[in-house]
This record gives C-alpha cells, sequence and structure tokens, in this order.
C-alpha cells in the first residue's frame, strides 16, 4: 500500500471520558493489561502496509509522544515516510483550535508534500482489527469521493449511544446520517474515511474561514448530498471508548476467549511500546480466576474476572473483583473492591471497602492515595 497514507485524528468527544482523561487524550488510556488505545488504529494501518502516518493530537499531547517516540515498535522510525505527530496551534483568544479541519489547515504542509495518492483518515477511540486492504480496494473500485467504514449492529446490542449512524440506499451509498435510538438495530459509524488525498485538500481548502467548530466527520455528514460516499461493512468485533461504561465493559469483554481472540487476531498482531518486566509473581495464597495479569504484578491476595497492568501488586488478604488496576497500583492487605477502575500510580491503604456495582463504576484518579 505504498500510494495509501494515514492519519489518526485524536480530536474525541471525553465529556463521558473525564476522569481518565485529565492528564491525557483517550488515545492513551492504558487498555487490556499493557497496550494503549491509539496501539490498535496504529497497528491497523501498519498491517496494512500504510508507512506513513500522521498523528494529530488535539490537547494534551505529552502522553502522546511519550508512549509512541520514533514509531519504533510499529517500525516507522524509518527514513522516508514514517510517523509524524502535529500538535494544535493557538487561535486568538489564547485556546486551542477545537477540531481536526483546523488541525490539519495548521500543518496543510504534511499533506501537500506527502506522495501518497490515497489517504484513510481513523480516530483513536474505536478498537478494532481491521486490515484496510480490502476497504481501500474497494474504494478505488467504486469511484467515490468517500468510502465510511461502518459497523451493523444487532437489536439490543449495547454501546455505541455517542456514536453516529448512517442510512444506505440499495447500491451502498451512504443517504444521510443519525444517532442510535436506545438498542435498535442500525449502521453505526467508526468514522474512519478513506479518500484521495487530493480530495482531503479540496474540502480543507474549501473550508478556510469556516466556523472552528466544524469537524471533518460533521462537514462529510452537512455534505452528503453533494459528495459520493459509500459504505463498507466492517463484520468483525468493534469497541468504542467514549465513556466510562464503555471503556469498562470493553476491557472486561477481553475476559471472553472468543472476545481476545477476535481482537487480538494473530494475522494482524497489535503492537505497542514494550518494558521489560520480570513474568508474574504468584504468592503462596494468591487466588486469581478468570482474569488477565500483565506481566511484572505481584498477587498476594485474591483477584476475580479483573485486568491487572504492569507492576500492580495486591497485597496479601486484599479481595479484587470485576476491576481493572492500572500500572504501579497497590492494593494494601484486606481491601475489597469491586467494580473499580483505579488509575495508574494509585495506592490504596489497607482494610478499605471501594464497592461499585455494574450501573456506576468507581473511579480512582491517578496518583490517587485513599
Amino acid at each position: 500500500m505504498k500510494d495509501v497514507m494515514g492519519i489518526i485524528s485524536l480530536n474525541e468527544n471525553e465529556k463521558n471520558i473525564l476522569e481518565l482523561t485529565r492528564n491525557r487524550p483517550i488515545a492513551t488510556i492504558p487498555y487490556a493489561g499493557r497496550y494503549r488505545v491509539i496501539d490498535f488504529q496504529l497497528s491497523n494501518m501498519v498491517n496494512s502496509g500504510i508507512s506513513n502516518i500522521g498523528v494529530f493530537a488535539s490537547h494534551k499531547p505529552r502522553s502522546v509522544v511519550e508512549h509512541l517516540g520514533v514509531g519504533r515498535p510499529w517500525d516507522l522510525d524509518r527514513k522516508r515516510d514514517g510517523l509524524f505527530i502535529f500538535y494544535p496551534s493557538l487561535n486568538l483568544v489564547g485556546g486551542l483550535y477545537s477540531n481536526d479541519l483546523n488541525n490539519f489547515k495548521e500543518n496543510i504542509e504534511y499533506l501537500e508534500n506527502s506522495k501518497q495518492k490515497y489517504v484513510v483518515i481513523a480516530p483513536s477511540y474505536m478498537i478494532l482489527n481491521f486490515n484496510y486492504k480490502d476497504a481501500i480496494k474497494f474504494h478505488k473500485k467504486s469511484q467515490c469521493d468517500v468510502t465510511l467504514i461502518y459497523k451493523t449492529l444487532e437489536q439490543g446490542e449495547e454501546g455505541f449511544q455517542y456514536c453516529d449512524t448512517l442510512e444506505m440506499d440499495s447500491h451502498g451509498g451512504v443517504t444521510s446520517f443519525g444517532k442510535r435510538i436506545e438498542k435498535e438495530k442500525c449502521n453505526i459509524s467508526t468514522e474512519i474515511f478513506i479518500m484521495k488525498r487530493e480530495f482531503l485538500l479540496h474540502i480543507i481548502y474549501k473550508t478556510r474561514g469556516t466556523s472552528e467548530k466544524v469537524k471533518l466527520k460533521d462537514l462529510i455528514s452537512y455534505m452528503s448530498s453533494e459528495f459520493i460516499i459509500k459504505a463498507y461493512e466492517f463484520k468483525g468485533r468493534l469497541q468504542c471508548i467514549d465513556s466510562i461504561d464503555s471503556y469498562f465493559r470493553s476491557n472486561m469483554e477481553l475476559l471472553k476467549k472468543e472476545v481476545s481472540k477476535e481482537i487480538f487476531e494473530e494475522s494482524n498482531p497489535i503492537y505497542t511500546k514494550t518494558n521489560d518486566n520480570p513474568p508474574v509473581r504468584y504468592g503462596k495464597e494468591s487466588v486469581v480466576r478468570n482474569s488477565l495479569v500483565a506481566n511484572g504484578a505481584i498477587i498476594e491476595g485474591t483477584v476475580e474476572n479483573s485486568i491487572v497492568f504492569r507492576g500492580v501488586k495486591v497485597e496479601r488478604g486484599a479481595v479484587v473483583r470485576n476491576s481493572i488496576l492500572m500500572s504501579k497500583c497497590s492494593i494494601s492487605e484486606n481491601t475489597i473492591m469491586e467494580y473499580t477502575i483505579v488509575d495508574k500510580n494509585s495506592v490504596v491503604f489497607s482494610s478499605k471497602e471501594i464497592l461499585g456495582d455494574e450501573k456506576e463504576i468507581v473511579v480512582i484518579k491517578k496518583n490517587s492515595i485513599i
């Protein structure tokens, strides 16, 4: 795919996940014991043969730079093309530009100077394992302006309440956009677009001087009658990290073998920044059931139906159920914890009871001492 470049836009709605994004964007929220959310879209592009990838940050970029570096884990530390990270500029009133289109405008030279004919544009918060090659072939053959990747949700399937839906005609053309109503059957937009690079430049040039609040996906929706937009169905597992509930549920689903196997498909590996951690150390009295435990963890208590990241310590007598413990957390003796997300570097002292439930997940902020 030498004629295709990739863009990952981090301009994402965080209002329902603020407890985890005070110090980072959604893209770098820890996920599945050892990954970050952005690893999936970045790996999808690399597995599709895309070697020119631009990450357009929106705010709080320190963790993005720290995690991605020069792109070595994804084989993007190269002389030609590779990984590029772009930052938003300040507007006249001193704030950050509020959408991806303005970020593209401010870094227009990257798009103008790239040599690839086509571009795949994706958000970070859609978790899926997807090789784009067939979708790109579909786009080239259809000769449409934009190809939009979508996923069909059946009646009763949970989640995606903040995502866009789309309606199609009998030929697979996108006719309109909307929002999901409760748990009805619908076609969910993954916000992944394929188009010619020149077409993207045309959109950017055309919108100079327009409102800073208009995003690319909104513009495509508004102008759907002017553009030829085709839909391409993704039939695999899709998860969207746009709320505390969706983040928690997405991680817990990975404890099911069939889900984990689909998300971490062997033919399309998910790459991430590596750390040299020792194997998990289990104490004599430890009990672990149906949990994902990463290297470097020390388990001396009980862990059930939980995700445990690198460097976590669960002391003797502590009981952790249906919870997510991020890196370098410490759960002290005799603590009882259920339905809780503990962010990085937090310490919970002895004899505490922290009890959430399925409808009300407790979140302990990063670097907390309780």
